[in-house]
Formats: structure tokens, C-alpha cells, sequence
């Protein structure tokens, strides 16, 4: 629904003859039942249980609303909310910080707050949050496993490097990957020649010998071995969430947007799920625009501005996990960009607003295109995303070394 817009007239209409305001907590569901036409609000409460569930669609069912309000409170309103889409009932999820901007109450109660709500919801076309559905649920959920177990082993694994460098093995600084764990492993079962012969590298063999102690404490390897059995329960973890994932990856209508959504720059196909996975796989029918888009991943910070003057800048709170993932993705991507209009684009927006505030841009439009060529059903094309961005693009033909200047 759209917002309510300041540099338009004020309307006034009747939208809703009854509504239902719910102030939701952890215990509780305060709920008001508001009718224009009559004298009296009553405001009841419901416990937050099942039990709790059924009275208030039972007495919801009764009072015939046209619209029911639940503020979001952490995750305590998602059960009440399915209960009530499982019924039928016409309702819907608002940010608290609508409330705020259309009112200023004074006092502060729930049975306040619940009134509010089912009055602003007879008046107002409110901007309705979207609540992932199940299957978005089981996929975001499945993606908490697979992080959850990625930063266990990271911590499993810090820990095991701290205490071999303490006793003077400094082995997993010089050693990454598969071979690093296997390295590890074989640490005082055999000789540091044989424990570090499994390196693909033969040259660098006596370097790593070297730094491998010829007898550990009992207490070292005791800890040691603690902790790769935490590692590699972590990473039994990551392989069951991951394949469970691969699974879903596999319908033909995840497979189409993923392959749209993979013809834009360093976008790989686990990012690409885990964008179906954080704002839905009808995102483009969920948010109408890019901007919306954005806005909900949390790469679109919001400004005040007056007079010309930038105010204050605020972080949008969108999905912090999916932001992460693709920034943290960028910010090796951005060292090896290849000439073009995108490269010309961030390094002038580098010089403008600094590193950090560049790689945010460079995620929103990126996130623009995923909604674009989704939407469109068409391929990411560069100079389009960037040829209004950017006041030129220097092009060399590589075989005549001419060089032409593209706008």
C-alpha cells in the first residue's frame, strides 16, 4: 500500500467502518474493537497461546472487521498473524514507526496503543509489511543452520590457532585450505616431514616442517583434538543445510529467476538463493519498484534533507544477513574490477563519498538489477545501469589503440 504523502492534500475518507488494533508482547495480545458508529471501543486481552489464538479469531470472526492491525514486535506476532490468515481474516502487519509518524499519543499503555491502531486503520492507507510465508520461512530457516555452523567452526578453528601458536606452532597462519586441516591432523601422530607432506606445494615442505615443534604438550593435543571434532560437526552442519538448499534450487521456477539474477556482475548462485531465500521468490511482485526493493534489503539509507542540506542519514534495518553476504562478496569483487562503465561509476563514487559509503551503492545497484532483469525477464546490460550514472567511458580498441570517449 502507499504511503502517505506529505506535498499532497490531506484526505479524509472512511475506509473502514470497523477495524481490530492488536498491540502485541510476548504475554499478551491487547486488542481494541473499533466501530465508527458506536459510542464504545471495548479493548480486551488474549493470552499469546494457541488457546489465545482461537478466542481472538472466534470474537474477530464475530465483530465482521474490515481490516485488522498487528504492530510487528519481534517475532510474537507471526504466530497470532497465521492464525488469523488461516481464518480468512483481512489482516495485516505495520512497522511500529508508522504509528509514531502518523500520531502523537499522549500516555503510553498497551490498551492505548491497541486503539490507536484500529483507529489510524479506518482512516489511513497504512504501508503493510510483508510476512514471508512458510516455504520462506523453511528456507531462511535452513539458512541460519548453514551460518550458525559457519561461525562455529570459525570460532573452533580461531581458538585451535591461538593455542598451537602458543605453543609455538605457528602451522595455520602459513596454511590454508583442505591441506591446512589435514596438516593439523597428523600433528603429533607422525614426524612434522611426514605431518606436512600431504602439501600440494613440495617446495615449501621443509619451511612448514620447520615451524612444527618435534614434541607438543598432552594438554595441546588434547585440546587440539576437542576442537577439530567441533569443527567438524560444524561442518557436518553446513553440508546438510547446504544440500537441503541445493534441493529447492533445483524447481524450474527457482531456476528461472536464478538464472536472470545471475547475469549480473558477482552474482553467484548461492547469493542468488539466498536473495529467493531472504525477501521471497516473488520479490518482484512484492515490492513494485527497485526502490522498495532496496529499501527492504537495507542497502537504501534513508536521509533527511532541507534547503539542500543533508540533515541526517539513518541505516535502513532490511535483511541484515543477505546485506552482509553480498557487501562482504563486493568487497573482494571491487579489487579486481575490469574497465567499463561500472568500474568508471564506483571508482567516481569512491572519490565522492569513501570506500564504505561506495561498496552500499554498488549493492544497491546491483540489488536494482536483480529486480530488473527478474521483472523483465531480460539480461543485466551495463552501460544501461551505469550510462547515466557516470560522465564518461573511456574505451580503448585493443587493436588500433584508439581510444573513444562513450556517454
Amino acid at each position: 500500500m502507499p504511503r502517505v504523502n506529505a506535498a499532497r492534500a490531506v484526505r479524509s475518507e472512511l475506509l473502514h467502518n470497523r477495524t481490530v488494533g492488536i498491540d502485541v508482547d510476548r504475554d499478551l495480545l491487547v486488542t481494541c474493537f473499533y466501530d465508527r458508529d458506536s459510542p464504545e471501543h471495548p479493548v480486551e486481552e488474549f493470552p499469546n497461546t494457541l488457546v489465545g489464538f482461537k478466542a481472538l479469531v472466534h470474537r474477530s470472526a464475530l465483530f465482521d472487521p474490515g481490516l485488522i492491525i498487528l504492530e510487528s514486535t519481534g517475532q510474537y506476532h507471526l504466530a497470532a498473524y497465521d492464525a488469523m490468515r488461516l481464518a480468512s481474516l483481512p489482516v495485516a502487519v505495520i512497522n511500529p514507526a508508522t504509528v509514531k509518524a502518523l500520531l502523537r499519543v499522549e500516555g503510553k499503555s498497551d490498551r492505548k496503543d491497541a486503539f490507536t491502531l484500529a483507529r489510524i486503520a479506518s482512516s489511513f492507507h497504512l504501508r503493510r509489511s510483508n510476512i514471508p510465508d512458510q516455504e520462506q520461512r523453511r528456507w531462511r530457516m535452513y539458512f541460519k543452520v548453514y551460518d550458525d555452523g559457519y561461525q562455529a567452526k570459525r570460532r573452533s578453528l580461531n581458538r585451535l590457532n591461538a593455542a598451537l601458536t602458543m605453543a609455538g606452532c605457528p602451522i595455520m597462519k602459513a596454511v590454508t585450505g583442505k591441506a591446512r586441516m589435514d596438516i593439523v591432523r597428523r600433528i603429533g601422530l607422525m614426524s612434522p616431514f611426514d605431518a606436512v607432506s600431504c602439501h600440494p606445494q613440495q617446495k615449501r615442505h621443509g619451511m612448514l616442517a620447520e615451524m612444527i615443534p618435534e614434541d607438543l604438550p598432552d594438554y595441546v593435543m588434547i585440546y587440539r583434538d576437542a576442537l577439530m571434532a567441533q569443527a567438524d560437526l560444524s561442518q557436518k552442519q553446513m553440508d546438510d543445510a547446504r544440500s537441503r538448499l541445493e534441493s529447492i534450487a533445483d524447481t524450474d521456477e527457482v531456476r528461472t529467476h536464478m538464472n536472470w539474477m545471475l547475469t549480473v556482475p558477482w552474482t553467484s548462485p548461492w547469493l542468488a538463493l539466498r536473495v529467493l531465500a531472504e525477501m521471497g521468490s516473488d520479490f518482484t511482485s512484492r515490492y513494485d519498484t527497485p526502490a522498495r526493493f532496496c529499501s527492504a534489503m537495507g542497502c537504501a539509507p534513508s536521509s533527511e534533507v532541507s534547503g539542500g542540506k543533508v540533515l541526517k542519514v539513518t541505516a535502513t534495518y532490511g535483511r541484515v544477513r543477505l546485506l552482509t553476504a553480498h557487501v562482504q562478496t563486493l568487497k573482494g569483487a571491487v579489487m579486481h574490477f575490469k574497465p567499463g562503465p561500472l568500474q568508471l561509476w564506483y571508482s567516481q563514487y569512491r572519490g565522492r563519498a569513501g570506500y564504505s559509503k561506495s561498496l552500499l551503492a554498488l549493492s544497491h545497484l546491483l540489488a536494482e538489477g536483480w529486480w530488473v532483469c527478474t521483472k523483465m525477464q531480460t539480461p543485466w546490460d551495463e552501460f544501461k545501469a551505469c550510462g547515466g550514472r557516470v560522465s564518461g567511458y573511456r574505451h580503448v580498441d585493443r587493436e588500433t589503440g584508439e581510444i573513444t570517449v562513450r556517454y
